[in-house]
C-alpha cells in the first residue's frame, strides 16, 4: 500500500513538472482484445518485432489516445500504465 502511494506520488510530480516518457504500444492484442501500451521501462516491455512507438508524452492519456488511431483498443499496461489501465 505505502509503496503504490510513493509510486502515485512520483507519477503526478513527473506529470506535473512536465517529465516526457516514451510509450509503445503493443502490438500484439492482449486475450480480451486489447492492446496494451507500455513506457520504455516497464517489466512488461514487448519484444522489438512486437511493438509500436507512439512517442513522448507527459502522460499515459496521451499516449492511449495516440494508440487508438492505430487500435480503437487500447489501454495502459497495470504495472507503468495503471493509471490508464480500465481491463
Amino acid at each position: 500500500m505505502v509503496i503504490d502511494l510513493i509510486y502515485f506520488c512520483l507519477i503526478n510530480f513527473n506529470n506535473n513538472n512536465f517529465m516526457k516518457q516514451k510509450y509503445y504500444v503493443n502490438n500484439n492484442a492482449q486475450s480480451n482484445g486489447d492492446h496494451e501500451i507500455h513506457v520504455d521501462t516497464c517489466y512488461y516491455f514487448p519484444m522489438m518485432h512486437n511493438r509500436t512507438y507512439l512517442g513522448e508524452f507527459e502522460t499515459c492519456q496521451e499516449a492511449v489516445r495516440e494508440a487508438k488511431k492505430r487500435y480503437e483498443k487500447s489501454n495502459g499496461c497495470v504495472d507503468c500504465c495503471w493509471l490508464c489501465h480500465t481491463s
